[in-house]
């Protein structure tokens, strides 16, 4: 079942970050659970579409597809990932 969020937060150094739910936990985002090929980027504040998966150490999104990105001023908050990093 596919649910909707917003990205709390992602470091792009470290390829992971964490995705706010509505009314639930949040939920853990790794760099590799994101649709697409090649550079990607994300915002705080961005909507996104996932599944929830439960792995060895909780919570987890995969198929993760922006829907959306937030506007704001260069620089503030933006992340970016590239693929097989």
């Amino acid at each position: 079942m596919l649910e909707r969020g917003r990205i709390k937060w992602f470091n792009n150094r470290a390829g992971w970050g964490f995705i706010a739910r509505p009314g639930a936990p949040d939920v853990y985002l790794r760099h590799d659970q994101m649709a697409g090929e090649g550079f990607k980027s994300l915002r705080a504040g961005d909507l996104v579409e996932f599944t929830v998966r439960k792995g060895r150490r909780g919570l987890y999104a995969a198929d993760v597809r922006r829907l959306n990105p937030v506007e704001s001023p260069a620089g503030s908050g933006s992340c970016a990932i590239r693929s097989g990093t």
